[in-house]
């Protein structure tokens, strides 16, 4: 008896250490060089709208400091928040005093908020042309438009009403809407996902759009990607279309990944892929589908993270349980293609966006990832190195690319997982040095607000000010010092180095053929 005691005693040890053992080896507990909080960071909340989806840092009035417009898919609104870092001196009277990294709600200086279409899901800014050379009248197609008045203008998009529309700001407040941006058709096809801005026409140095359109293939509707560009907007030209596989695109960004002068696009899809279109003039040259593997991507940006030059892609989703990860494509040309970092968890549950920036002041691009399921926010910090771990700093540039061009190879690590003070659910990021102080700054929507700090409204957004002081005392971000200057790559064996120089673009004028 005495020995069977004894047996099933160590069986119930085994099986104890058995379910330590399981717990420790859940993603969702990071290890212990993660930051649990943020730590000499300043914060500030403010009132949003119900349901904020989106939010982007524009200089909206051009006073030289970032404004945030947040879009609300539960108000169809788009509230403006201008940034009161150093206010107004009055003319006669006491100064006013300074107010570092202070945002004003909707204020009559850059208006707000702008009703929209239903169910505004992206949002893009950029100079869109939309200020007609006239003084008197509307604006009708084939009107002379003057293309840049100073001041950035807004794309919106609406996934419920199926719509692109927009906001032109200027001089004079409030900022004026837009119906319809660059004819398009209004409503799209079918519910559109998500839109990114570029210049695909290279006509008249205007901002174009490529808006993500899930489509309905029950109904025989494919997926595609439409780009509307700022001359169509007088010519009326048909926007070009391309019709993408049958999957359920999530994301798109745009950058001129092989480095031919055109703007190319990027879709992540729920088939765990990333599929580039290397597109001139609007129609597609190449496709290349890229597999991410056993995790279901929801967002992407676009920064060049090893420095040689070329626009690097950072994929973020979950995998079955909804486990985060997030994973760098490094691109190296064609006809390479991209090379995959090893996915890297997020230690947060439902990671939903990922914001490119250097967040600790390296030169470095870095990324954060906001965890939708744990109301967190984690910072990958990219370290450059070779294959042995050393530092690493020959890498070619963008005017010169080799037959083995020697590159710096990078890992990214998750360092600081901040907790999130003013709410909960975050759905999107911002960033830029808000209060000009030269670090780096984070604003992110928030879908639930904390009674304590906003009790009079059900959602709200975070400021996170000098991101690098985010950190426990005792630990340091890292540093790279110093940082040489890029050199040529000394391995093309074949054939020497060659200039990769952009083809210029062709206006035509009046008959002639003129490069801008």
């Amino acid at each position: 008896m005495k020995r069977l005691v004894v047996v099933l005693l160590w069986l119930l040890l085994l099986i104890g250490l058995l379910g330590v053992q399981g717990l420790g080896s859940n993603a969702t507990t990071p290890p212990p060089e993660i930051t649990p909080a943020v730590v000499n960071s300043t914060y500030a909340c403010y009132l949003t709208c119900i349901l904020p989806n989106y939010i982007i840092a524009e200089d909206l009035d051009s006073d030289g400091w970032l404004d945030l417009s947040v879009s609300c898919f539960g108000s169809s609104q788009v509230w403006i928040y201008r940034n009161l870092a150093v206010p107004p001196v009055p003319k006669t009277g006491p100064k006013l005093p300074s107010v570092p990294g202070a945002f004003l709600v909707n204020h009559s200086s850059l208006g707000g908020p702008i009703n929209v279409p239903l169910g505004p899901v992206a949002l893009v800014s950029g100079r869109f042309g939309l200020i007609a050379d006239k003084t008197k009248g509307a604006i009708n197609k084939g009107d002379q438009i003057v293309g840049v008045d100073g001041y950035p203008d807004l794309g919106v998009l609406s996934s419920v009403s199926q719509q692109v529309t927009g906001a032109n700001f200027g001089a004079t407040p409030p900022p004026q809407p837009i119906p319809s941006l660059w004819n398009a058709p209004n409503p799209l096809p079918a519910p559109p996902v998500h839109m990114a801005v570029g210049d695909f026409d290279r006509a008249d140095g205007l901002s174009d759009v490529v808006v993500l359109d899930a489509g309905i293939p029950s109904l025989g509707t494919p997926p595609a990607l439409y780009f509307y560009t700022s001359a169509g907007f007088v010519s009326a030209v048909v926007p070009w279309a391309i019709l993408l596989p049958p999957f359920q695109p999530t994301f798109v960004v745009v950058a001129d990944f092989n480095q031919d002068g055109w703007d190319d696009v990027a879709v992540s899809d729920t088939a765990n892929t990333v599929t580039i279109y290397y597109v001139v003039g609007g129609a597609p040259i190449g496709i290349s589908p890229i597999a991410l593997g056993a995790i279901s991507p929801t967002g992407m940006d676009v920064a060049d993270f090893n420095n040689d030059g070329f626009p690097d892609i950072v994929v973020v989703g979950n995998n079955n349980v909804g486990n985060g990860f997030a994973q760098v494509l490094l691109n190296t040309v064609l006809p390479r293609g991209f090379r995959l970092l090893p996915p890297q968890p997020t230690w947060g549950l439902n990671a939903r966006f990922v914001e490119a920036f250097d967040a600790d002041g390296n030169g470095w691009p870095d990324f954060a990832v906001a965890n939708f399921g744990s109301h967190t926010i984690t910072i990958f910090l990219t370290q450059p190195g070779n294959a042995s771990g050393q530092p690493d700093y020959a890498r070619n540039t963008r005017d010169i690319v080799c037959l083995e061009p020697k590159v710096v190879d990078i890992t990214t690590v998750p360092k600081f997982k901040y907790e999130l003070q003013c709410g909960y659910y975050p759905t999107g990021i911002a960033s830029g040095d808000f209060d000009r102080n030269g670090k780096m700054d984070m604003a992110i929507t928030l879908y639930s607000a904390t009674e304590e700090i906003c009790p009079q409204n059900t959602s709200c957004i975070e400021v996170i000010f000098d991101v690098a002081c985010g950190k426990q005392p005792d630990q340091q971000l890292h540093q790279i010092n110093p940082q040489y200057e890029p050199q040529e790559c000394k391995s093309c064996k074949v054939e020497p180095c060659k200039e990769n120089v952009p083809p210029e673009a062709e206006i035509q004028t009046e008959g002639e053929t003129k490069n801008p």
